[in-house]
């Protein structure tokens, strides 16, 4: 595993590095996967059960956890669905976030 897989890069449209963010703060072993914008927002899910929340504008990050595994986003509403296969990927759980205050709106099963 690369030392950076736990990195979100904030990069100019030419590719310079901007800022560097970590989710749980230096040598947290969290790995980025899916990422969706919402306003001044980046929600991006960690293989570890969490969604983050970036500002762009202060690049100020926010953890919540979610659920097992979560993989794709969508936002529609003011809301994140995040899809929560689980650990062996036989879940039913989408987790949906209300965006403006990134809590917990609710579980649901499918």
């Amino acid at each position: 595993m690369r030392p950076d897989a736990g990195t979100v890069y904030i990069t100019d449209l030419a590719g310079k590095i901007e800022h560097e963010i970590t989710a749980g703060g230096t040598g947290a072993p969290y790995k980025p996967g899916h990422i969706v914008r919402h306003k001044q927002y980046l929600f991006v899910t960690y293989s570890e059960g969490y969604l983050a929340r970036i500002d762009t504008t202060t690049y100020g990050v926010s953890l919540l956890e979610v659920g097992a595994n979560p993989q794709g986003l969508a936002v529609s509403n003011e809301k994140v669905y995040v899809a929560c296969p689980g650990a062996d990927g036989t879940g039913t759980t989408i987790t949906v976030v209300d965006a403006p205050s990134f809590s917990l709106f609710r579980n649901l099963t499918v």
